[in-house]
């Protein structure tokens, strides 16, 4: 979860996938924030709250390779573009967790309590989970990938939630145990 909302400026983009709408949010520092909206309405309200100013040079960059790493997960989810993060904002556990998170290769789950063991802190799966909840890069940080202990799907607040995280999860052919 970030501290606080930004002072600085942002810019944003929008488009449409197969899990939703898309909303991109970039500083000049790296890819700020992507968030799914069930449709175009949602995102662009959401987009409203940003202290959205005339882009600069390197802020549309990072729009665009955003871009380009999620439409290349689309197209194969194993394509894995590198992207440019603005980690302002977040605790050192949350960056931890997620970086740590960003090399679960497409196709593969871990569990809550994992993450936190492969983070240092074994006792800490609940504090995943609120970082998994508030991830402010899911897909490219694939939050959709990190399951309960049992192996049950325990939330997703992108899109249409579990449905959501469940399309992804069968776009990488995942095969979950009911």
């Amino acid at each position: 979860m970030r501290n606080a909302v930004p002072t600085f400026a942002l810019v944003s983009e929008q488009f449409q996938t197969p899990c939703g709408w898309i909303g991109l949010v970039a500083s000049e520092q790296g890819l700020y924030e992507i968030f799914i909206g069930v449709c175009q309405d949602a995102v662009q309200e959401r987009l409203s709250g940003y202290n959205l100013s005339l882009e600069s040079h390197a802020s549309r960059l990072w729009l665009a390779e955003a871009r380009l790493a999620i439409e290349a997960y689309f197209a194969a989810p194993a394509a894995n573009r590198p992207v440019s993060f603005d980690w302002r904002g977040l605790t050192e556990f949350a960056i931890k967790v997620l970086t740590c998170l960003a090399k679960v290769p497409a196709g593969q789950i871990i569990s809550y309590g994992e993450l936190a063991r492969r983070v240092g802190s074994p006792g800490a799966a609940r504090a995943v989970g609120g970082v998994m909840a508030n991830n402010p890069f899911p897909i490219l940080v694939p939050c959709h990938r990190v399951l309960g202990s049992d192996g049950q799907m325990t939330g997703y607040s992108g899109g249409k939630g579990i449905a959501t995280k469940k399309l992804l999860l069968a776009h990488e052919n995942v095969q979950l145990v009911k």
